[in-house]
């Protein structure tokens, strides 16, 4: 639990860094985060079952809920969107709230310093199927299965790091037109 306080902390920093705001915002709502102890109640809790995890406001309270059988990757994916989302009135595009929330979660925190960038689990998708054209990729227009959506989150987390590490030379994702 001491590494996943320390990831959490680090991302919060490394967010707060990026985005260019104040660290100890009084006037900001705690973020709460509910792990639940069997991943089957999470499930029926979820409005899709396909879910690892999810972020939400209700009000102006801002709340994290994951599985049991989540991993530090799904609760750092979900601070990414409490940093896009909570108290933002700017709506990104799906797209790119999901290829930076997949970014951010690969943040990995060692002897003090903050490493961020690599592919991320769901990218093996792309041994299976080609990453998504960009047009319906800006569309929105995919299927909503399990399959569909890796392959989103996967393309979007492409194009993210691309856009923001456009030197990187190690990536070889081609997107067509």
């Amino acid at each position: 639990i001491d590494d996943l306080i320390e990831s959490i902390s680090a991302t919060e920093a490394t967010l707060n860094l990026l985005w260019k705001r104040e660290a100890n915002n009084v006037d900001k709502p705690k973020l709460k985060i509910f792990v639940f102890s069997k991943n089957r109640d999470f499930k029926e809790y979820s409005i899709n079952r396909n879910l690892a995890g999810f972020y939400t406001q209700t009000g102006n309270e801002p709340y994290i809920f994951i599985g049991s059988d989540s991993q530090k990757s799904v609760i750092l994916h979900e601070i990414a969107h409490h940093f896009q989302i909570g108290g933002n009135n700017f709506n990104f595009p799906e797209w790119y709230v999901e290829g930076f929330a997949e970014l951010v979660s690969t943040i990995e925190t060692r002897r003090g310093s903050i490493r961020f960038g690599k592919a991320p689990d769901r990218l093996r998708i792309f041994n299976q199927r080609r990453p998504m054209k960009i047009r319906d990729l800006f569309e929105n227009t995919y299927k909503k299965d399990i399959i569909s959506s890796n392959v989103f989150y996967a393309t979007s987390w492409a194009l993210i790091k691309t856009i923001l590490f456009s030197d990187d030379k190690s990536l070889s994702v081609g997107f067509d037109k």
